[in-house]
């Protein structure tokens, strides 16, 4: 089982939202609709592509 947790992307959040799957991209997608629905403000803040942070989720999904 793979897993990201928001606390993987941000050690400060009180968000406990983790997304997990049997593959990256999965975990990753999972990720990404949170961070829209919950995070806007946080994804603006960053100001990086949908891919670019697709990428960015996929390098941090462990197991």
């Amino acid at each position: 089982m793979m897993k990201l947790a928001c606390k993987d992307l941000d050690p400060e959040t009180d968000c406990h939202f983790e997304a997990t799957g049997n593959s990256t991209k999965e975990v990753a997608g999972k990720m990404m609709k949170h961070m829209k629905e919950a995070h806007t403000d946080k994804m603006k803040e960053m100001g990086m592509s949908d891919a670019d942070m697709m990428k960015m989720f996929e390098s941090k999904v462990h197991a």
